[in-house]
């Protein structure tokens, strides 16, 4: 139960600091991978990104919805395959990431402050095989 409340309290931190820029902590995870996987802002599929997700989500199409309501992405539809709908950072979107990134780093670095920097590498490693269950679950989804 402790690292659920870790987990938690770290979401509530996160989701406490994006709110300066309007967005959730689970909104902001599409923005990063869109920001990370698409640099060159061709699009990514929906399925894409519900596979990168820190936290799985049931209607991840209303949450880029809401995105896309807010200016921070785009959807479209590829001339080639009208069937597939790819999303797309705006301007803004990849605006807020790049302005957020030093003090998401901040924020993460003051979470663990009272970490050596041994202990947070091993705290870094653990969490790494903690995740990393597919060795001994392979149909476990991480």
């Amino acid at each position: 139960m402790r690292a659920a409340r870790l987990g938690m309290l770290l979401v509530t931190e996160l989701d406490a600091f994006f709110r300066r820029w309007g967005v959730t902590a689970h909104q902001f995870n599409v923005l990063r991978i869109l920001y990370v996987h698409d640099p060159d802002r061709k699009g990514l599929s929906r399925g894409f990104l519900e596979k990168r997700l820190v936290q799985r989500m049931p209607d991840v199409t209303r949450l880029l919805a809401r995105l896309e309501a807010g200016g921070l992405l785009a959807r479209h539809r590829p001339s080639e395959d009208q069937r597939t709908v790819l999303v797309t950072l705006t301007d803004k979107g990849w605006d807020m990431v790049e302005q957020s990134h030093h003090p998401l780093l901040a924020l993460n670095r003051s979470q663990f402050q009272n970490f050596s920097q041994a202990e947070l590498q091993q705290f870094i490693e653990l969490t790494r095989k903690a995740l990393d269950r597919r060795a001994v679950f392979p149909d476990t989804k991480v």
